[in-house]
């Protein structure tokens, strides 16, 4: 290093100075690079990021297939969006690993010869985008093992007021015939003056499918009522998707079915669907709905015989797990940023630790927010007790006096394993405000289980 030349030639009484002729106050000792960890950085930032901006480019400048082309296409079996999905995430994946692998190997004689070993650093780009490399081929190996899955819509297309139904063929064994179908009418919402864009959930429906073998496969059949109030997927801005969850039994090995099919749906001339679903299976699914839902509002209210109390629990609207590895995630950027800091790069690296800061304190709040709902049956009186991390926040009393006090209100809509998913809370109006009873509930159906659970508890 510079040091150990320095000190060599103070022994040898000499030392080789650059002089600026034009300006003999201009002396240089060492006119080798010194930036090398900011080079790498650099050179690491703008490949991402230039790779980023043409995928971007490309994904606006693509052309809308006319709905004359998508029902064409449709006559023909709709694909599934999978394939080409995780071969996006490869290609995202490859962003990083590829510049932060290729980078260090190039840069490797250089980092070694001068000692900025702190420059390997950029390795962590090449393990994030092989981490998703390897995310990205493990569900393309679970795709092909299962088979494209081209979906048949009857009646093409979907009618809105009307039937939206469709069949696919899986050439394994479903496990247990249990297939679930989710049908998803969704828009792209543009946020204040063009900045980003968000996927609002416009209206859901969930069906279990009908299941049977074929000399094919095993034929998996789905039949929706379509409300008439809803937006075609002419307009540019509504899409429709079909989303089929499950498992099958590939060779006595069970694969994850997760398939996704976009769909046209129209408000066209009502068309009988095609599709027949024993009378028996659609009885037993709505008997089984009814369950599901009575036994989710049995395990969030329950009755203390003794103490003549109701105690009322809210469940977390994303799991625990799911906030763990946002907040995880959070503070990767952090790390990230902080380490960006570091080899000179402020202002890029200030944006990373700001953003994750932010989500680390959403999620934290998000984790150790609880609360908890006493009703002295008696006397019709409900407490609550807000907490963060077992503190209390806040505490609310409030008289019951009729069953019109609770409202069913809709909290948010989140976003797992790829689905939207409504979640509501219930609601009792006081003297000055609304009073959160239970939060945290999963559909419109589970909600008005639980709701009918406390005035029969309450008001009997």
């Amino acid at each position: 290093g510079l040091y150990q030349q320095l000190k060599q030639a103070k022994e040898n009484d000499n030392v080789i100075a650059f002089v600026n002729p034009n300006d003999p106050s201009d002396v240089l000792l060492d006119r080798t690079f010194r930036e090398f960890k900011q080079v790498v950085f650099g050179v690491m930032f703008l490949f991402i990021f230039c790779g980023l901006g043409l995928i971007l480019m490309w994904g606006c400048t693509r052309p809308v297939k006319a709905n004359e082309k998508v029902r064409e296409d449709a006559k023909k079996g709709i694909q599934c969006e999978d394939k080409a999905a995780y071969w996006g995430v490869f290609g995202f994946g490859a962003l990083f690993f590829i510049p932060g692998f290729g980078i260090f190997l190039l840069a490797l004689p250089t980092i070694i010869a001068k000692g900025e070993y702190g420059a390997l650093s950029v390795l962590i780009f090449a393990f994030f985008g092989g981490w998703i490399m390897l995310y990205a081929l493990v569900n393309q190996f679970r795709y092909k093992a299962i088979g494209p899955t081209p979906l048949f819509l009857a009646p093409l297309p979907g009618v809105i007021g009307g039937q939206v139904g469709g069949s696919f063929i899986v050439a394994y064994q479903p496990q247990n015939k249990i297939i679930t179908i989710k049908l998803n009418c969704k828009k792209h919402v543009r946020g204040k003056d063009d900045e980003g864009s968000s996927i609002e959930l416009v209206w859901q429906g969930t069906a279990q499918a009908y299941v049977e073998q074929t000399s094919n496969g095993f034929s998996v059949t789905f039949l929706f009522d379509c409300p008439a109030n809803l937006p075609s997927s002419t307009d540019q801005v509504i899409f429709w998707e079909v989303r089929a969850l499950g498992e099958v039994i590939v060779k006595s090995t069970i694969i994850k079915l997760d398939r996704t099919w976009t769909i046209p749906v129209e408000k066209v001339e009502s068309i009988s669907s095609t599709i027949r679903i024993p009378d028996y299976f659609i009885e037993e699914q709505n008997e089984l709905k009814e369950i599901v839902a009575e036994e989710g509002a049995a395990d969030l209210v329950q009755f203390d015989d003794q103490s003549g109390f109701l105690e009322v629990s809210s469940q977390r609207e994303r799991s625990s797990d799911d906030t763990i590895s946002e907040i995880m995630i959070s503070l990767g950027f952090i790390a990230v940023g902080l380490l960006t800091i570091s080899k000179g790069w402020p202002l890029l690296g200030s944006f990373a630790v700001v953003i994750g800061a932010l989500v680390f304190g959403v999620y934290l709040r998000d984790l150790g927010r609880s609360i908890d709902v006493k009703i002295d049956v008696e006397s019709k009186t409900l407490y609550m007790s807000q907490k963060m991390f077992g503190f209390v926040s806040d505490k609310r009393e409030v008289n019951i006096i009729d069953p019109s006090q609770f409202t069913i209100e809709e909290s948010s809509t989140i976003e797992e394993k790829k689905s939207l998913i409504h979640c509501y809370k219930i609601e009792i109006k006081d003297k000055i405000a609304k009073v959160i009873v239970v939060e945290g509930i999963r559909g419109k159906e589970a909600a008005e289980a639980v709701l009918n659970e406390i005035i029969e508890n309450v008001f009997s």
